[in-house]
């Protein structure tokens, strides 16, 4: 159990991460699905982290990856990016940039998809990594591992796609074989893009990497730039609401690859980036919509947020005991 702590962490962390502590889909008194949740969310996120660092390959392979995930989910097994009653039939998902000729919701797309690299992926993997001693030097599973989780993913594959159904019994929907054909050929496209990007240490340039704050503070701002796809707090003009956004995480992808080359930066900078995005995955979940009575869903979401936290401090505890924090940063 000890020497596979750091799987359970992420088996576990990726759904919590990317259902619950979002408030995009599961209140708190349905905290036992958990477990159904990780057989794709976990599993995904354990197969994506062990295959891309085994090879040697760095964040944007995992981002890429992380984007392949969720076309399979939201494209071929939910079917979210096409069906316009997807959870509920007043919600019309797909109405903000509707394309006709796609059968897709653009302000939709973007934030499913976006969540999916953020939140599913993206902030559980660099968190349990960051919180563990063999960051990438050792692979957490060998063969008889990667089997396991191999077929615990097809089989979160097979319960996502049958849930769904079971869920849209009352107004059955099937994405047309085109819209299927052509999330499947994204999904191989990203995943042998992922695998064709450079990998390898890049060229460092001089001057010192800034501080770990200033760092978490960048991705507090990118974050609020990106809550703007939230459907509470987005602008009136969709146009406007998915440029602000996919600018902000622009900026800030630039930021990162810049200062990821400075002298002194390391795990403390690392977690920032995964703290900030747990952040903006908290407090996105007070912007989304509230059950009737809402008092329900401001004590989960409260909770959720004190878990996100708590997550966070675990990590730098961890940190701590092997790589001392930088002077000026020891809060």
């Amino acid at each position: 159990m000890r020497r596979h702590a750091a799987v359970f962490a992420l088996f576990f962390l990726s759904p919590l991460v990317a259902e619950y502590f979002s408030g995009t889909t599961l209140p708190i008194f349905l905290l036992f699905l958990i477990v159904p949740l990780s057989l794709y969310y976990g599993s995904g996120a354990i197969l994506i982290r062990e295959v891309l660092r085994r090879t040697g390959r760095g964040w944007p392979a995992i981002l890429t990856l992380g984007l392949a995930f969720g076309v399979l989910e939201e494209g071929v097994l939910t079917q979210s990016l096409f069906n316009p009653n997807y959870l509920a039939e007043d919600l019309h998902l797909l109405e903000p940039g509707y394309v006709p000729a796609l059968g897709m919701g653009a302000l939709w797309t973007v934030f499913v998809l976006g969540g999916h690299v953020l939140w599913s992926i993206g902030a559980p993997v660099a968190i349990v990594e960051e919180a563990t001693r063999s960051r990438r030097s050792t692979p957490w599973l060998g063969r008889t591992g990667l089997i396991v989780v191999s077929v615990l993913f097809v089989l979160g594959c097979v319960m996502t796609f049958a849930v769904t159904k079971a869920e849209d019994a009352e107004a059955p929907f099937s994405a047309s074989p085109a819209q299927l054909g052509i999330s499947v050929a994204v999904v191989v496209a990203l995943v042998a893009l992922a695998f064709l990007l450079p990998h390898g240490e890049r060229r460092p340039l001089d001057g010192p990497a800034p501080s770990p704050w200033i760092v978490f503070g960048a991705t507090l701002v990118a974050g609020i730039g990106w809550g703007l796809l939230a459907g509470a707090t987005s602008l009136p003009s969709w146009p406007a609401s998915i440029a602000i956004a996919l600018t902000c995480l622009a900026v800030l992808a630039v930021l990162v690859a810049r200062w990821s080359r400075l002298d002194g930066w390391g795990r403390w900078h690392r977690l920032a980036v995964a703290a900030g995005a747990l952040a903006t995955s908290g407090w996105h979940a007070f912007a989304m919509d509230y059950s009737e009575p809402p008092v329900l869903d401001i004590v989960g979401r409260t909770i959720y947020l004190l878990a996100a936290a708590g997550i966070v401090w675990l990590a730098v505890r961890r940190i701590r005991r092997d790589d001392p924090a930088p002077e000026g940063t020891a809060a």
